[in-house]
């Protein structure tokens, strides 16, 4: 494998994990350019797999039947790594620098951007997802300057590469505003709900976390939440906030009827379609207050304080990790509905 440049130079090719169709991954040679103006060439180390990626791996993701992507693409969009050079214009980071960043994409020229709403772009693109941006999981990975931040003292770059998918769960937990007066219900183990739990109990709240998974429940409990149920055996409460942290259809349903009055709910998990049958008559009857999470690809400041701080602990979530050539072997771990941690890691390098 292509090993990392030193004093600056750059390598002439790089060996990236392309995903021809369903089912088929390949490792391919591919040129690597001058960082353009505003970005920097990073040395990836980490690649985190996430239920997206799963649903590309299998074929069945929204965003290939909707036509917002195509094979064959290079994946990954959950990243840890290190600059090797930064282009023109470049300023606060060196090589060196130990980062992570978000994967959203702005156009630049909407009315959305100029009115200062970049992160939240109708046109963006997102690397690894939606549009033509070569993924992470690629030896080398020329990403802009303005989407990557450096990796806090303390945060191995094992664990960094879960920073991306938390910065939602930041995100979702300021709109919710969460207190230590609050009960909270938290629907998914996966990460995202694990971040989501523990953020949470950091403001003082009252935190159940439902799963079907045991071991996943069983991993919140460790993780400080107060209760660890099956959704089944909670079909319905009055909790002041809840967080639908899966995506899965059941959840999105469910979550409604966990609220109590008045109370505030967050659509953190992605649902791969359409949800059928969702009781928003219970939810206007209940004048809930809603909140559809878009990333947190603006909340990475506060995300790195809640890590630092201790409140956002990232690497018990770490499932296991494969070496660059076991990629088969890692979604067929990520398949695995009886993992004991969320998280699926690439190891690059």
């Amino acid at each position: 494998m292509t090993q990392k440049t030193s004093s600056g130079r750059l390598p002439t090719a790089t060996v990236s994990l392309v995903l021809e169709s369903p089912g088929r991954l390949a490792h391919r040679s591919l040129p690597v350019h001058e960082p353009a103006p505003g970005h920097c060439l990073v040395a990836v180390e980490h690649v985190g797999l996430c239920g997206t990626d799963l649903g590309f791996y299998t074929g069945t993701s929204s965003y290939l039947h909707t036509g917002r992507k195509s094979y064959p693409f290079v994946l990954g969009h959950e990243w840890s790594g290190e600059v090797v050079l930064t282009g023109e214009g470049v300023t606060g980071l060196r090589e060196g620098d130990r980062v992570s960043g978000h994967n959203f994409r702005r156009c630049g020229s909407c009315a959305v951007c100029a009115a200062g709403g970049t992160f939240h772009c109708p046109y963006r693109t997102e690397m690894g997802v939606v549009g033509e941006e070569p993924g992470a999981a690629s030896e080398y990975l020329s990403v802009p300057a303005e989407t990557v931040h450096r990796i806090p003292d303390g945060v191995g770059n094992r664990a960094a590469a879960l920073l991306e998918p938390c910065s939602a769960s930041v995100h979702a937990l300021r709109r919710l505003a969460v207190s230590g007066a609050d009960s909270v219900a938290i629907l998914g183990a996966g990460t995202l709900g694990l971040a989501a739990a523990q953020l949470a109990v950091s403001r003082g709240a009252s935190v159940t976390v439902l799963d079907p998974n045991p071991r996943l429940a069983s991993l919140a409990a460790e993780l400080g939440t107060d209760r660890v149920a099956d959704p089944d055996e909670v079909r319905s409460g009055n909790y002041d906030v809840v967080v639908e942290a899966s995506g899965a259809s059941e959840a999105v349903r469910q979550a409604i009827r966990l609220c109590g009055q008045n109370a505030r709910l967050a659509q953190l998990g992605t649902p791969h379609g359409p949800v059928d049958a969702v009781p928003v008559d219970e939810a206007v009857g209940k004048n809930l207050v809603t909140h559809n999470v878009l990333s947190g690809a603006d909340h990475w400041p506060r995300l790195l304080e809640e890590v630092a701080s201790g409140n956002l602990r990232l690497e018990p979530m770490v499932d296991r990790e494969f070496s660059f050539h076991e990629a088969d072997k890692a979604f067929e771990r990520l398949n695995d509905s009886g993992r004991d941690r969320p998280k699926v890691l690439l190891n690059i390098r």
